[in-house]
C-alpha cells in the first residue's frame, strides 16, 4: 500500500469522534459512559427477578 498514513490518520479521527460521544458535556443527551453528570446517571437500578 503506497499510503498507510490515511488509514492511520482516518483511525485517529474515528477514535476522537468515539471518545467525544462517550463523554458527557452537554447533559443527557447521548451515552454518558465516562462522565456521568447526575445520580440517575451514574447509578443503575437493580430489580429483583421474579421467582
Amino acid at each position: 500500500m503506497k499510503r498507510p498514513y490515511v488509514i492511520y490518520f482516518l483511525l485517529v479521527i474515528l477514535a476522537i469522534i468515539c471518545t467525544w460521544s462517550c463523554t458527557n458535556d452537554e447533559g443527557e443527551s447521548d451515552i454518558d459512559i465516562l462522565t456521568p453528570n447526575d445520580s440517575t446517571q451514574s447509578s443503575y437500578e437493580s430489580r429483583e427477578i421474579p421467582k
